[in-house]
């Protein structure tokens, strides 16, 4: 039953309502990845994170525009994904 569901993403896919109560937290930095996350479930139910510790993440904004260019997403879906759907999630 899972593979049947995994291997058919279309049923999960963005334009589907069983997506709704999926959300994808990433904490690597690879656009092939973050590009399936998105065309899976929808950029407004993709998180983007880092590796710990984050305080020595100061290259992350740049880093976070060189992957949302190689994914090519709209202004929009980049700001939920970057921020806007964390901060929806936990309610700040």
């Amino acid at each position: 039953m899972v593979g049947e569901c995994l291997a058919n993403g279309a049923r999960i896919g963005p334009r589907a309502s069983p997506r709704r109560n999926v959300d994808i937290d990433t904490t690597g930095m690879h656009a092939t990845m973050l590009r399936a996350a998105v065309d899976l479930v929808g950029a407004d139910h993709v998180v983007t994170g880092t590796d710990w510790p984050v305080v020595t993440e100061t290259d992350l904004p740049e880093r976070l525009g060189r992957l949302f260019g190689e994914c090519g997403f709209s202004t929009e879906a980049q700001h939920m994904i970057a921020g806007g759907n964390a901060r929806r999630l936990l309610r700040v």
